[in-house]
């Protein structure tokens, strides 16, 4: 319901295959050996501040290992314009109800 509620589409990897998962899990790889390696954040919103100071002016500026592209370049040139807007309505994942215990 989730991923129809935003138009996409979920493509589940076969289980206990984990080269069949490509590149999608290098991001993270990637996050954790260029940010959060040695960062102490005692503090949830410093954390936020640097992760998004490291996206914009570290991640996105760098050129890409695989494509050769800068991604914030792509992004502004080619994927931006392919984006969907989001519903006028976010999906309500929970359902509030009373019950007697």
């Amino acid at each position: 319901a989730f991923l129809a509620h935003y138009g996409c589409v979920g493509r589940p990897c076969r289980v206990r295959t984990p080269q069949h998962k490509g590149k999608v899990e290098s991001g993270i790889k990637y996050l954790k050996n260029n940010l959060i390696r040695g960062l102490e954040h005692r503090n949830y919103e410093r954390l936020v501040q640097d992760l998004k100071h490291w996206n914009e002016q570290v991640c996105n500026k760098r050129t890409h290992g695989t494509t050769r592209k800068v991604p914030a370049v792509v992004f502004e040139q080619e994927e931006k314009a392919q984006l969907n807007s989001l519903p006028a309505q976010r999906y309500e994942w929970w359902t509030w109800e009373e019950r007697k215990v």
